[in-house]
């Protein structure tokens, strides 16, 4: 059964990869040409001419224009990390059947190559695009269903045309939620949150309009296939909504939600694709299989603000809720009984820049999961702090160092010894990043 569902998966990511590399295609050839045309058409800047003594001053001379835009901007970085438990316990979190606490930086000891991304910018005058391609360790787990756990990921690939103030966008593009991103040199911090690994989706595959009402204030609306989905599981759209706020340069808030009908074990305990030790009739199911079954309404609620004090502070925060309906038993165990499992986090972030080569950042934050929905322990209060300190050596390559302890209300993290169970644990990380 495993076989046949790992060759379907396979099959339909290979369909999906056919029609999108002609895509990509173009784009490399069109970026390519449109940067040979430019190198051979720019003029070279002529040197300025000393005024000639006169009463009356000399006209200025009139400014070079601008070399127009490359059709097809072409970018990318790499990422690689190294993490280790300082204290009690590893970053295995829970007995069995082994949920990992992190989502992404999940190996103990390892070094990780967790994102070689590439992307391809179209700017077409109001038509404009992006192809984002990911490889990695970060790859196998924000892959859309349907798909393999091969380490590689079409993270986004969309294209919009802006209609005087109405901007329409359609392919799959990243999840306004959450404070953090995919992109994890855009990030505070080296480990992701724990709200971003498990409050809100990744990417979405649908379309996505957004108005602006005035030069400060956009709202959004779309539809999509669901959480992290290229193609509905039941059949049904999700809704799209929100708005991002502006007033200054200093102040943004932005509010999203997500509200459709989602398969009960889609994204729950057994979807996360560390899960080694698989049981179907106890609704672990192996990782990105097709869920099936009961479905139910899901919710979702996103805030989040960001303020700067001064040019070199930042400060931000961000509020989650989710709720999904028919919840099928309070330990999953397909007992006929439902219920509603709701979960929700606050997460603080706190960045300032002592040099311009040196920031330090802070993250504070708490996860509640009542019904056990999304992490397998229920009535957990889990929080965590992280302790960060980025050293740019060039505006190319950063390193950062990262001290985090997380502290749970259950005996949730695997202690060193393999067998027993704490309820802390402490690691040390260090990455590298590099742009291009």
């Amino acid at each position: 059964m495993a076989s046949g569902i790992a060759a379907e998966l396979n099959l339909a990511e290979g369909k999906i990869l056919k029609k999108l590399l002609p895509l990509f295609a173009f784009l490399l050839v069109a970026a390519a040409g449109t940067h040979a045309a430019q190198a051979q058409t720019s003029p070279s800047p002529a040197p300025s001419a000393a005024p000639a003594a006169s009463p009356s001053p000399s006209p200025s001379p009139s400014a070079a224009p601008s070399p127009p835009p490359h059709l097809v901007q072409l970018s990318g970085f790499g990422d690689a990390a190294y993490s280790s438990h300082v204290g009690p316990g590893t970053t295995a979190f829970g007995a069995a059947p082994g949920f990992p606490s992190r989502v992404f930086d999940y190996n103990d000891k390892t070094i990780d190559l967790q994102n070689i991304n590439v992307q391809a910018a179209l700017n077409a005058g109001n038509l404009t695009g992006k192809l984002e391609l990911s490889a990695g360790t970060d790859a196998n787990i924000i892959q859309s269903w349907p798909a393999a756990f091969n380490a590689f990921d079409v993270t986004q690939a969309y294209l919009a045309y802006q209609l005087g103030k109405l901007s329409v966008q359609g392919g799959k593009f990243e999840t306004l939620a959450g404070a953090e991103v995919i992109e994890n040199p855009s990030n505070l911090n080296i480990s992701r949150s724990i709200l971003f690994g498990f409050a809100v989706p990744f990417t979405h595959t649908g379309g996505r309009l957004t108005y602006a009402v005035t030069p400060h204030l956009n709202v959004i609306g779309g539809v999509n296939a669901g959480w992290d989905e290229i193609r509905s599981t039941n059949g049904r759209l999700t809704a799209e909504y929100g708005f991002a706020f502006n007033p200054s340069s200093a102040v943004s808030l932005t509010a999203q939600g997500y509200t459709g009908f989602e398969q009960i074990a889609n994204y729950t305990v057994g979807y996360n694709p560390y899960v080694t030790n698989y049981n179907v009739s106890a609704g672990v199911l192996p990782p990105n299989s097709a869920p099936s079954g009961a479905q139910g309404q899901r919710s979702l609620i996103d805030v989040v603000g960001t303020v700067h004090p001064t040019g070199a502070t930042t400060l931000t925060f961000n509020y989650d809720h989710g709720l999904q309906h028919n919840v099928p038993g309070p330990t999953f165990l397909l007992d006929g009984e439902s219920l509603n499992a709701s979960w929700s986090g606050l997460a603080g972030y706190a960045s300032y820049q002592f040099t311009p080569k040196i920031t330090g950042s802070l993250r504070y934050e708490g996860f509640q999961d009542p019904q056990a929905y999304r992490t397998g322990f229920e009535g957990l209060f889990w929080h965590e702090g992280t302790a960060t300190v980025a050293y740019s050596l060039t505006s190319a390559l950063t390193v950062r160092g990262e001290y985090r302890h997380d502290l749970a209300n259950q005996n949730v993290f695997l202690n060193s010894d393999n067998t027993t169970l704490g309820n802390g644990n402490s690691t040390f990380a260090l990455e590298g990043l590099v742009k291009f």
